[in-house]
């Protein structure tokens, strides 16, 4: 149930809120009249604007419990918004009313309910005493492209106490939102995620972040999904859940080590703790505070006998993750100590990423191909570590070589 706040001293109409001036306009576009269907048909001589997104087509009266019929009425309906006029019985407690309203998701994208959202006080919402409550659809219920919900709004007195004023006057709004990882929020998208609508996003959607001194990148959704393998102990989650990857390479270029070693792999490597330290805090502050702590599992070379487990907030893919399985057949396969521990990302998946396949896994900096690092070290050596070419192949780097930092993280 939706309550109102306390009652607010009436408000002169010089201070009205611009909330209401816009509900003012917006139902004076249709006058005394409802809309009646998609197709605007209306009850009444005015004329209605065209409604556009999601918008009210019908508004029905459906029960009501020793309410005034005669004076509760549904004034105007307009995009989500409504107003409404409504009496109860001045000796009934039990008394109430209850209309269907049917909203059209007219876009090609899904929406999800929020709440009904209005201003307490007397100018958009006349009576505590009158309160209201939904049933049909919850917060956070998806509104599909182009589907209908029917939604039963009832209104009867707070706790079934009789009030001295049994009349509501309201302004409500049915607020709905939809899902574009382009322009939500961070804190947005981690909400959506945690409330298990990670898959209202799609694979290769993009985004613009500002890191500062090392510029603008586009970051996309590289994978959705979290199969079975992933709950294995022995596996790295750089490739389940919710996982955004740069699309091109950073400005600024980094060795894995300035010295000639893997010796303690991507755990010890210079590189991790640039990317985990000075690239991490560069994100906005409102993305940092959403990513999510990641167990990264990379390959060992020849003078380290097990991979190395880290948690980290950034960390760099690997070669599994962009060619999948039949990366395992290959020649530099035979040194990839944690291809078994990994698998490949949906994005690169749905792209058809393969060793032969590898346009997609070629990366841009400053607008020309460049070869980029992968965490795992060779495991037939001590001084290489594993990355890609700027022709997309699979290649052995020394790690004091200076090459591109095309880093991943997750949100959750």
């Amino acid at each position: 149930m939706i309550k109102n706040r306390k009652q607010k001293t009436p408000t002169p109409f010089y201070k009205i809120y611009p909330l209401l001036l816009f509900v003012c306009t917006c139902f004076m576009c249709v006058g005394y009249a409802v809309v009646n269907s998609i197709t605007l048909d209306i009850k009444g001589a005015a004329i209605a604007k065209s409604q556009e997104e999601v918008f009210i087509t019908d508004v029905n009266y459906v029960s009501n419990v020793n309410a005034n019929l005669e004076n509760s009425k549904i004034i105007n309906a307009y995009q989500t918004m409504l107003n409404s006029n409504i009496t109860l019985s001045d000796t009934d407690p039990y008394s109430s009313i209850t209309y269907s309203i049917t909203m059209y998701n007219s876009t090609d994208y899904d929406y999800y309910f929020e709440k009904v959202d209005y201003l307490s006080d007397d100018t958009t919402y006349s009576n505590e005493d009158i309160v209201f409550e939904i049933s049909g659809i919850s917060s956070g219920d998806i509104l599909n492209a182009k589907e209908y919900v029917t939604i039963n709004l009832t209104f009867h007195y707070k706790n079934n106490i009789l009030s001295n004023n049994n009349t509501l006057i309201s302004y409500l709004n049915f607020k709905f939102d939809f899902f574009s990882f382009k322009v939500d929020s961070w804190g947005k998208i981690a909400k959506a995620i945690k409330n298990g609508y990670s898959s209202r996003y799609n694979l290769g959607d993009t985004k613009e972040i500002d890191l500062g001194n090392y510029g603008k990148h586009t970051v996309r959704i590289a994978n959705i999904s979290t199969p079975d393998e992933c709950s294995q102990e022995n596996f790295s989650q750089t490739a389940c859940g919710f996982v955004i990857e740069f699309v091109d390479i950073l400005e600024k270029t980094h060795n894995m080590n300035s010295s000639s070693t893997n010796v303690g792999g991507w755990e010890a490597s210079e590189m991790r703790s640039f990317i985990n330290n000075d690239i991490f805090s560069s994100l906005p502050s409102d993305l940092q505070d959403k990513i999510i702590d990641t167990k990264v599992i990379s390959g060992h070379g020849n003078q380290d006998t097990n991979n190395f487990v880290t948690i980290d907030n950034l960390y760099l893919l690997d070669a599994k993750e962009i060619y999948g399985i039949e990366y395992n057949s290959t020649e530099n396969a035979s040194s990839d100590n944690a291809k078994n521990n990994e698998r490949q990302l949906d994005y690169y998946l749905a792209q058809g990423t393969t060793p032969s396949a590898n346009t997609n896994a070629i990366k841009q900096r400053y607008e020309k191909n460049f070869w980029w690092w992968f965490r795992t070290a060779n495991g037939g050596s001590s001084t290489g570590f594993f990355g890609v070419g700027s022709n997309g192949v699979h290649y052995n780097f020394n790690s004091n070589n200076t090459g591109g930092i095309s880093p991943a993280f997750r949100i959750g």
